[in-house]
């Protein structure tokens, strides 16, 4: 039993040294001993945690080879790309809305008191 664990324990960790790719982009960069984390339809994103690196690799900028590993489709990565900035101008709207509400309150809380300070002079005077 002892022994089979180690059998299978060395297995794993073979198997996740040899899943350590090394990936050259069309302009020369070089990306060596990375893992691919995540595949999205536009590219990749891989890791190396020695490294603490973290990049997502378009396929556009990847060699044919690289592309047909993976199943690159050009009008799949149009129509997600388009998705993810639509969501993000949706995300920023709501954020720059959202601050300027909050800016609002604060500007109402802020003259409220004034007002109350101005029509209620007898209150600063017990305190």
């Amino acid at each position: 039993m002892f022994p089979r664990f180690w059998k299978i324990l060395f297995v794993i960790c073979l198997a996740s040294v040899s899943l350590a790719d090394e990936f050259k982009t069309t302009n020369g960069k070089e990306y060596k001993n990375v893992t691919v984390s995540r595949q999205e339809p536009d590219g990749i994103v891989v890791t190396n945690a020695k490294a603490g690196l973290m990049v997502k690799l378009y396929f556009a900028e990847l060699p044919k080879e690289v592309q047909e590993r993976f199943g690159y489709k050009p009008d799949k990565a149009v129509a997600y790309q388009s998705a993810q900035q639509a969501a993000s101008d949706q995300a920023q709207k709501d954020s720059s809305r959202q601050k300027s509400e909050v800016a609002r309150q604060q500007t109402a809380t802020v003259t409220g008191s004034r007002r109350r300070q101005r029509t209620e002079p007898w209150r600063r005077r017990q305190r």
